[in-house]
């Protein structure tokens, strides 16, 4: 279907009108720019380092270029290469079954018309996942219907939350993750000095033994963790080098061991901050604010990179810039759309953080519009794809927390689809959400002054931003609780981690949410 051979055309020299199969006689000019040709009297003479695109010897006796060698196979569903080496043409089926359940899938980023005609399945690493499966409340889109467990509650679990951070003076939560098996938790805690600790609880085992992430004489902080079906990956800020905080990368097994050193992803001369991190077939994508010098750009400008990083934990390319000089561009979010990854993050305009939006294609050659979603004074906004859609929420904050989370649905080309509006009741004050994309609709997780303290508040959203569930109490600690994080885990159960000054400090807690069939669906 589509060439990978220099990006020229099968038939180039139809183009020139030298027709596509004969010994078309090009000028030496054309054939080897301003270098002289070479004389021949056999084709074999005539040597092409990529075979793709052969010469072959003219009757003048000089080498002259022949037609590409053409390897469209006409199947929309295979992506066509010519291997410069031997000239062969690969036709490399774009639809395969992965997970061995019988019914094809594409990867991320396929176009809508490939991934309709050539794969059926919409989650092919789950042979949980296919068209006609029965559903179950496990946190996944069983039958390929676009709604993950259907018609479901989520109610607390009933039990006393579990203390995570235990013998740091304080700690902050970073980011949960579920590998089918166990809840992978990370977190930061300071003894000394600010450490990254990786910690996995399973519902039969327990929790395990707390593994430091990060052992430099520098404070580090804690990003954003993610299992990709094989390996679990994790960002952070490091300021292990002149204490300049860099932005770092790893990927870890099961038991939170790393597979190798770690990745530095930035070299500025100032700060890099608040990573954000999505996996797309085989890479990795990053996102983060920096510090760093520009062309044109005041000093301390701030603009957010990304970087592209393969399956094995390699750079890919360099650092792009995916904001404005003197933009002050900050606290980036990313998430997957269909084909596309959605990047919200906050500008300064007029001395109030406003809220921007832009489309990037996952391999950072192409970047969206930016998009201004119409707030401002935004603080800490995140991302999720729901449906056919981005759902973008935030808390405000000026001189202290607004009343509510914030929320706004914009389509894959940044088009705003719903404006701003507050999808949480009026508190006091709100704060610190999360959410979690179930397919059809989104549940919720914030938190909110209502009851004398910050207690975590959950709702399911409609992809319109309407509340369809009554806000639920979580948490019903006699001191603050921010900060919550949230993964679907076993039997549909929403494990969620956050932060508690019950024991008169900051610590990282864990609780869960059980997933419930008794909503009516939609």
């Amino acid at each position: 279907m589509r060439l990978r051979a220099g990006g020229v055309s099968v038939c180039l020299l139809v183009t020139l009108g030298l027709g596509c199969g004969a010994r078309a006689e090009l000028s030496e000019a054309s054939a080897n720019g301003n270098k002289p040709a070479v004389a021949c009297k056999l084709d074999a003479d005539c040597k092409s380092a990529d075979l793709c695109f052969p010469q072959i010897c003219s009757s003048k006796g000089k080498c002259v270029a022949a037609p590409a060698i053409g390897c469209d196979d006409k199947n929309l569903c295979t992506r066509d290469s010519c291997e410069p080496s031997s000239g062969k043409c690969f036709h490399e089926n774009q639809a395969e079954d992965r997970d061995r359940d019988g019914v094809l899938g594409v990867p991320f980023g396929t176009s809508m018309e490939i991934a309709a005609s050539c794969g059926k399945d919409c989650d092919d690493t789950s042979a949980a996942v296919r068209p006609g499966a029965r559903e179950t409340c496990d946190g996944k889109d069983n039958d390929c219907n676009g709604i993950i467990d259907d018609g479901a509650v989520w109610a607390p679990s009933g039990q006393a939350p579990l203390q995570v951070s235990l013998g740091e003076d304080r700690a902050q939560a970073s980011g949960i993750a579920f590998d089918g098996q166990q809840f992978a938790l990370s977190y930061a805690g300071k003894t000394d000095n600010w450490k990254v600790y990786f910690r996995a609880i399973s519902p039969n085992a327990g929790l395990a033994t707390q593994v430091p992430l990060t052992s430099v004489n520098a404070d580090t902080f804690g990003g954003p963790l993610l299992w990709t079906g094989s390996a679990y990956a994790m960002a952070w800020e490091d300021a292990r080098i002149d204490d300049n905080y860099e932005i770092y990368f790893n990927r870890l097994d099961r038991s939170g061991q790393k597979f190798g050193p770690d990745l530095r992803i930035t070299r500025a001369e100032d700060f890099s901050l608040h990573p954000a991190l999505v996996y797309s077939d085989g890479e990795y994508l990053l996102a983060w604010d920096d510090r760093r010098s520009q062309l044109g750009a005041a000093m301390g400008s701030v603009v957010i990179y990304g970087q592209r990083v393969s399956e094995g934990g390699e750079l890919i390319g360099s650092n792009v810039p995916l904001t404005l000089p003197d933009s002050g561009s900050e606290s980036p979010a990313l998430a997957r759309g269909k084909a596309k990854v959605g990047m919200v993050y906050t500008s300064l305009v007029g001395g109030a953080p406003i809220l921007n939006f832009r489309s990037l294609s996952p391999d950072l050659s192409q970047l969206g519009p930016i998009v201004d979603v119409g707030f401002s004074d935004v603080q800490a906004p995140s991302i999720i794809w729901l449906k056919d859609r981005f759902l973008v929420f935030w808390n405000q904050f000026r001189e202290a927390p607004g009343s509510s989370i914030w929320g706004a649905a914009l389509a894959e080309d940044g088009t705003v689809l719903v404006s701003p509006r507050a999808v949480t009741d009026y508190g006091q004050f709100a704060r610190s959400h999360v959410a979690v994309s179930l397919g059809d609709r989104a549940l919720l997780v914030w938190s909110d002054f209502r009851y004398g303290n910050y207690e975590l508040e959950s709702k399911q959203i409609s992809p319109s931003l309407l509340g369809l569930t009554p806000e639920a109490r979580l948490t019903t600690s006699p001191s603050d609780t921010l900060s919550p994080y949230v993964a679907i885990g076993p039997t549909g159960a929403v494990g969620i981690l956050y932060e508690d000054w019950l024991t008169g400090t900051r610590q990282v807690y864990f609780t869960q949410l059980l997933c419930q069939n008794s909503v009516p669906s939609l």
